[in-house]
């Protein structure tokens, strides 16, 4: 009981971080988005 709820807490751990490095790089990537967006508008 104890081996597979700590199995079962690792495996939400797991899936919280890869979570939060989906998240952290979608923001970079929609920044990165508008970054490329604003420049060609100021090169136009």
């Amino acid at each position: 009981m104890d081996y597979s709820s700590l199995r079962i807490a690792r495996e939400g751990e797991v899936l919280i971080f890869l979570s939060f490095i989906m998240i952290i790089w979608a923001v970079s990537y929609i920044r990165s988005e508008k970054v490329e967006r604003i420049s060609s508008k100021n090169n136009r």
